[in-house]
């Protein structure tokens, strides 16, 4: 019931009695009543005295007044409607593999260049520091205290996520930091197997890439900047019953601005697959360092204790001579040939294949 005070004409001589109270209801007017929503009676009275005389407006002018009020009424519910209107929702996480594109592996050139991920087989919690030969970056790397720092193998979750991300990219596709895959692709991709075991050492990955949180600080003559992050925001396992077992299923990532940004602006690095296939840490370490700054030359020399340094080799300078002259001997690294000359500088040389991986886009 609403009750709602309409202006009325004056009223005649022989108008109603003043002071008496009117209500249509009924009667002759009762069409007034079908036209409110909802079927709704509402009320109008109309006051009288002897100083204002008056009589109820037409049937015609009560029609007007009712559609007006109806009017404001939808205004007022729009607008609070617009302002109590949640948030837009997230986009969903961006689908990797579905379809699955052909794509060629991508590195991002900062972790490249630095030492990030640890060499260690065994779980690495102690803080790692490296500083640029120049002095001007510093990053410290800070392991999770119950699973260790992110190792060089964990990383190729982040290259395969990275090598799609860049492959829908180049389709045409606007991708997000959330990103969904299936993991049995993964570990397919990435040449590993796809027991149980397989997939529990995928989950370690995943917690130490979430517990591992990288300090940058970098400096210039005028100022100093320093940044903080973990290498991704967070993640969660999809998981299926089958045969009253669960198996990992999809994996839902966030990756980092960081790696993100890197990604967008294209600040990446054609990498060989056969990399995939080294089980040595060192030589992953080294063929990251060959294809950042060999890259297609032809030669590119380095200081001994400076590669030992690049690589976050935390051994002796005596152990690492000893460990490089046994690779060197090998020579097992995709697409760079390596030597040691007598004044510990250390030759990398690029092989014709090489000059392929550096084309590809």
């Amino acid at each position: 019931m609403c009750n709602s005070a309409l202006p009325v004409q004056e009223a005649p001589e022989s108008g109603l009695i003043p002071g008496q109270n009117s209500t249509l209801t009924g009667g002759q007017n009762s069409t007034l009543i079908d036209t409110l929503p909802n079927n709704d009676v509402c009320s109008y009275s109309f006051a009288m005295s002897k100083e204002d005389k008056r009589i109820p407006p037409t049937a015609q002018e009560l029609i007007g007044q009712i559609n007006l009020i109806q009017k404001k009424s939808q205004t007022r519910k729009r607008s609070t409607s617009k302002a109590d209107s949640p948030p837009p929702v997230q986009p969903d996480f961006f689908e990797l593999d579905v379809p699955l594109l052909e794509f060629a592996f991508k590195d991002d050139i900062e972790s490249m260049e630095a030492p990030i991920y640890s060499l260690s087989t065994r779980p690495d919690t102690k803080v790692f520091t490296w500083e640029s030969a120049d002095g001007r970056r510093k990053i410290t790397i800070s392991p999770s205290v119950d699973v260790g720092r992110a190792t060089i193998f964990d990383k190729d979750i982040l290259i395969y996520c990275t090598s799609q991300i860049m492959a829908a990219m180049n389709a045409g596709k606007q991708p997000s930091k959330r990103v969904r895959f299936v993991v049995s692709e993964y570990l397919r991709a990435t040449h590993r197997g796809q027991s149980g075991d397989d997939y529990q050492r995928f989950n370690d990955a995943m917690a130490r890439l979430r517990g591992t949180s990288i300090t940058i600080t970098d400096e210039t003559d005028k100022r100093r900047r320093g940044q903080g992050f973990g290498l991704i925001d967070s993640w969660q396992v999809v998981e299926k019953l089958q045969a009253g077992r669960r198996r990992m299923v999809r994996m839902e990532c966030t990756l980092s601005d960081w790696l993100f940004d890197a990604i967008s602006d294209r600040k990446i690095l054609t990498i060989n697959p056969e990399y995939f296939d080294l089980r040595k840490p060192i030589e992953r370490r080294l063929y990251e360092v060959a294809r950042k700054h060999c890259g297609s030359q032809e030669t590119w020399r380095i200081g001994l204790d400076t590669l030992r340094l690049k690589c976050g080799v935390q051994d002796q300078l005596r152990n690492f001579r000893s460990a490089l002259r046994k690779l060197i001997a090998e020579q097992g690294i995709p697409d760079y040939g390596l030597e040691l000359d007598d004044s510990d500088m250390v030759i990398f040389r690029a092989k014709p294949s090489a000059l392929v991986i550096g084309e590809t886009t």
